[in-house]
């Protein structure tokens, strides 16, 4: 009799021996100058490294925004870049769900402070044919309080929770920066899956709560003397009115959050980090690229100095 234990090392075997058995025949297609291509980006890809040897700047700027890019890094990335498109498609997800998130805190935190979330300063209107009442509000965009503080503040964290989550996922703060990278990484192998699942997990259930705490407190804010104050008819219309207004207004002022976060404060942010300027150029991760051509001059001088012993 073989006993579940032992039933379950072989089914485990066996899967690694299938995902070895897959990752060999993949191998097996690519030429030998593919092979050397891929076995030499491989490690620093998957560090999310910010400098490759032999690059020029301009080739490792682009390089760094295009394979960590929350969004066009799911069709631009290089093509021997080990994160695959689902752990993209994963990741973009949890940047949604972060800028869901981020949209209703920066609302909730106007509500508990007492703070004027509506107040107007511009109307952008871009349809001249609106007609009064809802359409009013669905042809032009409202700059308030509310919107000015989600569109700087909130991109730019948005902004920087995409630029960072990926550099804890591959633990690079934490890591003895002596090791060879072949330690680092394994133990990215094994964790820095894992730390985006957990990630998307969290913040999808923050963006959850934030949700649904906005929503009871919009409920609860019903003019409901105004809406008694029309005829049936009329009643029906402005209560349609008011709560479609203020979900296309919401709606329309988050998707501007995304496109600001995607186009401008991104690569804004990821240029900053890459430059190294908030490391003063030699601390890991915030160090950019002059610390991590630092990091390798050191170790080829320390592998030197070995081989030379």
């Amino acid at each position: 009799m073989v006993s579940s234990s032992q039933a379950g090392k072989k089914a485990t075997s066996s899967a690694k021996g299938k995902k070895e058995s897959s990752q060999n025949s993949e191998s097996d297609l690519l030429s030998p100058q593919e092979k050397a291509l891929r076995d030499k980006l491989y490690p620093y890809f998957i560090m999310r490294c910010y400098h490759i040897p032999g690059n020029n700047w301009q080739q490792d700027l682009w390089q760094y925004l295009m394979n960590n890019h929350p969004l066009f890094g799911i069709f631009c990335h290089h093509r021997h870049h080990p994160v695959t498109r689902n752990v993209r498609i994963l990741s973009l997800i949890g940047s949604f769900c972060f800028g869901l998130a981020i949209t209703n805190i920066i609302y909730l935190g106007f509500v508990f402070t007492d703070s004027d979330y509506e107040r107007e300063y511009v109307t952008v209107q871009y349809n001249a044919t609106g007609t009064e009442s809802i359409n009013n509000h669905v042809t032009s965009l409202q700059v308030t309080n509310g919107n000015i503080a989600l569109w700087t503040i909130g991109a730019a964290l948005h902004a920087l929770y995409d630029n960072v989550i990926w550099s804890l996922a591959a633990c690079t703060y934490c890591m003895d920066t002596k090791g060879g990278m072949t330690a680092r990484v394994d133990r990215y192998r094994s964790t820095g899956v894992l730390f985006i699942v957990l990630s998307v997990i969290v913040v999808s259930a923050l963006a959850t709560f934030a949700v649904t705490l906005r929503s009871a407190i919009d409920a609860g804010n019903v003019d409901t003397d105004e809406v008694d104050s029309y005829a049936a008819g009329d009643t029906q219309y402005k209560v349609f009115a008011v709560g479609d207004a203020k979900s296309y207004e919401f709606i329309l002022a988050y998707l501007v959050e995304l496109g600001l976060n995607y186009f401008g404060y991104y690569p804004v942010i990821g240029t900053v980090l890459f430059s190294g300027v908030l490391g003063c150029f030699k601390y890991r991760v915030i160090g950019g690229r002059p610390a991590e051509i630092l990091e390798m001059k050191a170790r080829e001088e320390a592998d030197a100095q070995n081989s030379a012993a």
